[in-house]
This record gives C-alpha cells, sequence and structure tokens, in this order.
C-alpha cells in the first residue's frame, strides 16, 4: 500500500481502517445514518446561510457524523467548494449539506491531526495553523456558536493567522451580537503593540463604532441615534448583555463621583498635596491595562508592564480600583486583584526600594 492508499483511506475510512482500500470485503463498520429532512419538509441547511469553503487537501470526506468512523456519504475533491453550518461538540468538524438539494446533512473534518488543513475560507491565504473557532464564528457573525464557545472558557482574546481577536473580527463583519458577547466576556478592543488594529478603526460602519464607544464607556451617549438603532438591531440576548455593561458602566461613574470632586472645580493648589498621598505599585503580571472608568469594560487609556511602577491614589467604592494620575498626561483606574491571575500590582516598600 503506497502513502497515497493510506491518506485515501484514512480519510474516507479512519486510521483504524487503514488498508482497507485493498481489502473492501474485510472491512466492516457501524452503519450510521446521516440526518434527512422529512419528505415536503425543505432543506436541513438553508442554502446561502453558511460560510463558503474551499477544500484545500487532496480530498475530503463528508461523513454522516462527526467522527472519523461514521459512513462516508460524498468524497470532495481539492479546489472544490462546501457550505459550512455549525460546529460539533469538538469544534473540529462542520456540519455541510450531504446533497446538492440540502435535505442531507453531513459534516466535514476542517483539520486533520496529521494531515494538516483540509478545508478553508474560500480565497484566503492558506495557513497550516488551525483555525480558532471563536475567530471564525465571530468573523461569520454567528452569535449562538460564539456564545456556546464562550461558556466552554475558550479565550475571548485569542488572535488567528492575521493576528486579529474576535472582536476585531466581528466589528469588521458588522457582527452587532458578536461584539457585545464579546465586550461582555472581557475582549479587549484594542493592545499595547504598536501597529497592530482597532476593533473601532476596523468597524464596518459607524453604527457598530459608536456601540463599541458606547458600550466601552469612550464618550458616545447610549442615547444617540447610532447607538439606539443598534441597540434596536441586537437579538434579546445581546441586548440583555448591553444593557448589562450598561449598568456597570453607570455604577463606574457613579462611583467616580462619590471618590473625588469634580475636575472643574478642582483647585490647582490641591494638586501637589494630592498627587503626594499617593501609594507606589510595581506591575505584577505581564501587562495590566488603566482603563478611563473603574470597569473591565471601560475604554483602555494606557499600559503598564511587569516590573514598571506607578503611583496610585483613592479607590473607587468598591476597593478593587485605584486612581491612577501621571501629571495629566495619563489618567484612568487601575485593578488592583483579577479573580483569575491573583494580584496585577503590588505596593512596593520604601525599605525595599531604597535597597534595591
Amino acid at each position: 500500500e503506497n502513502d497515497g492508499d493510506t491518506v485515501l483511506t484514512e480519510l474516507l475510512f479512519g486510521q483504524s481502517d487503514r488498508g482497507s482500500v485493498k481489502r473492501t470485503g474485510a472491512l466492516t463498520r457501524t452503519l450510521i445514518r446521516p440526518e434527512t429532512s422529512a419528505p415536503g419538509c425543505g432543506p436541513l441547511l438553508r442554502p446561502g446561510a453558511g460560510a463558503a469553503y474551499e477544500v484545500v487537501f487532496d480530498r475530503v470526506a463528508i461523513r454522516s457524523a462527526p467522527t472519523v468512523h461514521a459512513t462516508t456519504l460524498e468524497v470532495k475533491p481539492q479546489g472544490s467548494l462546501l457550505e459550512l453550518f455549525d460546529w460539533d461538540d469538538s469544534r473540529l468538524w462542520r456540519r455541510c449539506p450531504a446533497d446538492l438539494s440540502g435535505t442531507t446533512a453531513g459534516w466535514a473534518m476542517l483539520d486533520h491531526p496529521e494531515f494538516g488543513p483540509l478545508l478553508r475560507p474560500k480565497g484566503s491565504v492558506l495557513c497550516v495553523r488551525p483555525l480558532e473557532p471563536l475567530c471564525v464564528a465571530a468573523a461569520e457573525g454567528r452569535d449562538e456558536d460564539l456564545q456556546r464557545f464562550l461558556a466552554q472558557g475558550l479565550d475571548a482574546n485569542v488572535r488567528n493567522a492575521d493576528g486579529l481577536s474576535p472582536l476585531m473580527l466581528a466589528s469588521q463583519a458588522g457582527a452587532l451580537n458578536c461584539v457585545v458577547h464579546l465586550l461582555e466576556a472581557r475582549a479587549v478592543s484594542s493592545t499595547s503593540v504598536p501597529g497592530t488594529a482597532d476593533a473601532m478603526e476596523l468597524a464596518s460602519s459607524t453604527q457598530v463604532r459608536s456601540l463599541l464607544e458606547a458600550l466601552l464607556g469612550q464618550g458616545t451617549p447610549s442615547t444617540s441615534d447610532e447607538v439606539v438603532e443598534a441597540l434596536g438591531n441586537l437579538s434579546l440576548a445581546a441586548r440583555l448583555a448591553a444593557d448589562r455593561i450598561m449598568e456597570e458602566l453607570a455604577e463606574a461613574e457613579a462611583q467616580i463621583s462619590e471618590v473625588r470632586p469634580r475636575a472643574d472645580i478642582l483647585d490647582a493648589a490641591l494638586l501637589p498635596a494630592k498627587k503626594s498621598g499617593g501609594t507606589l505599585y510595581e506591575v505584577n503580571h505581564k501587562a495590566v491595562a488603566i482603563r478611563y472608568l473603574p470597569s473591565v469594560h471601560s475604554e483602555i487609556v494606557g499600559t503598564r508592564i511587569r516590573g514598571q511602577t506607578l503611583t496610585l491614589f483613592e479607590a473607587d467604592a468598591s476597593g478593587r480600583w485605584r486612581r491612577f494620575d501621571s501629571d495629566g498626561c495619563e489618567e484612568g483606574w487601575v485593578l488592583l486583584h483579577h479573580h483569575e491571575l491573583g494580584d496585577l500590582v503590588r505596593p512596593v516598600h520604601r525599605e525595599a526600594k531604597q535597597n534595591s
């Protein structure tokens, strides 16, 4: 058996059945019937509602279930186009039509553990790196799949092969529901790396940009016409998530008014005294964000990396954030402790500082 036969056999029948192309009489397997629609009920998978993918390997098998042990329904040669829909639980397979009418649904594997990429989005540059399901769901605007992936613990700030995050891709695609769910999952709109894209810059429309600004606490009021229109276009789940984000931002605004006077009545003579009351902290994590408001949903106005020091002032009402002010150049709030990452910053003891 040559290598070509081995590859074909594994794709058609699975690794456990190597050689079965030459010994078809010895092949025994349990028949897994595919999902089919009842007569007169129309297609299971609506044409045009999926995403166009191209076969980039020699051939790809469409199976009756998302497993290499399932029945082969059809084989697509390299260059063929497939319309893909939802993922299986392993996120390694996607559902696709197994016939021209779409009345029979099959499953196609995206990446093979040994042979690499089998299917890639039509027109994309071929990349050996496996696809990031969360990035793909965001780019395709598949908010239900995206919510499921987030609930399964996938990183909301993962990057695809092009260096784009799910939030950037959702913003670029105009996928409003995905944008909201990603923001609630603590996705960041930008990074401190020079030259990297920003979700705001990639926004496909002013409506997407306005919604991003409103939910990041960047200044666009939630009552503006574009934000109201964007909120009206959300699904129920996304609208509820947006309401939760705006409530948290409103609480953060209220906390600020409780712990510091308004800037327009702050006497300049008090500024040195206010500055002298700060506490020196050192960044304890690989990077820490300085946010406009004491909220993880608020806009990032600056960053500091591990080992850098910063002087922090009064805490917000929750005690979880402290105000940062760098002589008016940067002003915002720093989260002291993260429930998963631990202490993001820690006080620098004067004795230790003097000894160093």
